[in-house]
């Protein structure tokens, strides 16, 4: 049987539509995608909301109480000559032996310038409650060895006062002297008393 060629020829046989051109997508560098249109937007961070800070409470400040004075009670005359003292040197010369019983006797346990000391603290006790002194000048004066006690004492006010004017009435006796004087007079008046006190 005779070949026959076509009516048409082969290259008319070929279909006419033309392929859509495909667009070459590669990896980038960072990960995007070439000839993309749009790209997504990148989500943009949200605005943290403000912090309230609560309110710092103001601090009440209590005003100082008034305090109320309590009264003091008053102040005699009597009161403040009784309180008020001095203080003045004081000069004793220790008793010869025999001279006062109460005195050998004090001595004798606590030694000499131990029983001087405790018994001027008794003495200035008495003056501090009211001892009569009173004519001290007239005092017969015991015998005093050639030692002597030397202190500073506080005197009552008002018991120097009368030592001074009955023993110094012009004020002319310097002060040792004057301590001399009315240590002597004090200590005779007293070891008196307590050798009174012994033989009775």
């Amino acid at each position: 049987m005779p070949l026959t060629r076509p009516n048409k020829p082969y290259k008319g046989s070929r279909p006419t539509h033309k392929a859509e051109p495909t667009q070459d997508v590669g990896d980038t560098p960072d990960g995007d995608k070439k000839g993309a249109a749009n790209p997504p937007a990148a989500d943009t961070p949200a605005k943290p909301a403000p912090s309230i800070q609560p309110k710092a409470k103001a601090k009440k400040v209590k005003a100082p109480s008034a305090k109320v004075a309590t009264p003091r009670p008053a102040v005699t005359a009597s009161d403040t000559a009784a309180s008020e003292t001095i203080s003045h040197r004081v000069v004793v010369p220790f008793p010869v032996e025999g001279a006062s019983t109460y005195f050998d006797l004090v001595a004798e346990r606590y030694g000499t310038h131990r029983a001087m000391r405790l018994i001027l603290d008794q003495l200035f006790e008495g003056l501090a409650q009211g001892m009569d002194i009173g004519g001290i000048e007239a005092e017969p004066l015991y015998p005093g060895r050639p030692d002597q006690f030397r202190t500073n004492r506080f005197f009552p006010i008002k018991a120097f006062e009368t030592c001074r004017k009955a023993l110094d009435p012009l004020g002319l006796e310097r002060e040792n002297v004057l301590g001399r004087m009315i240590g002597h007079g004090l200590m005779s008046r007293f070891l008196r008393l307590k050798d009174a006190e012994q033989s009775g």
